[in-house]
């Protein structure tokens, strides 16, 4: 056996036996399989249910865009991330983003006024500012000088959030420009910019460090190292029941890093040529069913760890008026 299917054979790459794949009527992948699923945001944080109506201010702007960037785009950056996206969704973002900009703006420029309603922080202002830039050009088509620049210009604007003492703000920022480099193609940045695939989580966002942890090993595969990817996935499955206690979260985050390996192992596939390389190639796409049928055996929908959010939650809207009605009034 070649050494390359022998490391794809030993890898296993879904954890179960290898079949031969030169035997007769051996089966192919399958093109039924389950998705992988991101469950839809959850509910805004800007419309309390029960409040009264009153003008909106710098400090509601400021949580609207922080809504629309937490929350209402994570599923489709956490399909990103995962390399699962679908058509649509950087036009989503995009949209987002643009919205988000626009209360960005209406929020500075209230922040001044001392007869505001909740000012809002100008750090949180800042912040947002920074993300809402990375997350324009991550998912911008731009290849040209400039829009490399503005990649570069992002990450140096995320730099700063990296010293914040808020330790989800540092490791969604760490993540952010992380994707930036990817973006870039400069895998060596991302390399020295996250955290080694197998340390502890962080307890402050640890879902942020946990997607870095995935998109380091992205990283990986992307500079050739195919095999290693799968090596640290497989690694990554094994510690998701302590690093996620919560009921439900191991299960997702185990799925999460199989649609990782999953694509990885589809990139492995692609580069290999099918004329001079088939048994290694085969390999690979076989590699892939075993991972999903043993991810997903007898479901419809594999659902995965999301983001959650795809930025921090810095700002929530002033809390809103209440009235009370005498027990005469109608």
């Amino acid at each position: 056996m070649r050494f390359a299917a022998f490391v794809l054979a030993w890898l296993g790459c879904a954890g179960g036996g290898v079949a031969d794949s030169s035997a007769a009527g051996a089966s192919q992948p399958s093109a039924d399989r389950p998705a992988w699923v991101i469950r839809e945001p959850t509910p805004s944080l800007t419309q309390p249910a029960g409040s009264t109506t009153r003008p909106a201010g710098p400090a509601d702007s400021l949580a609207r865009a922080n809504d629309l960037l937490a929350r209402q785009i994570e599923p489709a950056v956490s399909r990103w991330f995962l390399g699962l996206a679908v058509p649509g969704d950087s036009e989503h973002v995009l949209d987002g983003v643009r919205q988000a900009r626009r209360l960005l703006a209406e929020s500075k420029a209230g922040a001044g006024d001392p007869a505001a309603v909740g000012r809002p922080r100008q750090d949180d202002i800042d912040a947002l500012e920074a993300f809402t830039h990375a997350i324009e050009v991550v998912f911008a088509g731009g290849e040209d000088e400039s829009d490399a620049a503005e990649r570069d210009d992002a990450a140096i604007q995320l730099a700063v959030l990296l010293e914040e003492d808020r330790a989800d703000v540092a490791n969604a920022a760490r993540l952010w420009r992380a994707a930036l480099f990817r973006r870039l193609g400069r895998h060596d940045r991302v390399l020295a910019l996250l955290p080694e695939p197998l340390a502890g989580l962080s307890a402050e966002g640890p879902r942020f460090d946990f997607y870095g942890r995935l998109l380091r090993v992205r990283s990986i595969a992307d500079r050739g190292g195919h095999a290693a990817a799968c090596t640290l996935l497989l690694q990554i499955e094994d510690k998701c029941d302590e690093w996620f206690p919560a009921v439900g979260d191991a299960a997702d985050a185990r799925r999460a890093a199989v649609a990782v390996r999953t694509g990885i192992l589809r990139q492995w596939a692609d580069s290999l040529d099918p004329t001079t390389q088939p048994e290694e190639r085969d390999w690979c796409l076989r590699a892939i069913e075993r991972a999903r049928t043993a991810a997903c055996p007898d479901t419809e929908s594999c659902p995965v760890l999301p983001l959650e959010t795809a930025v921090p939650v810095l700002a929530r809207a002033p809390a809103p008026l209440t009235t009370t009605r005498a027990a005469n009034e109608p």
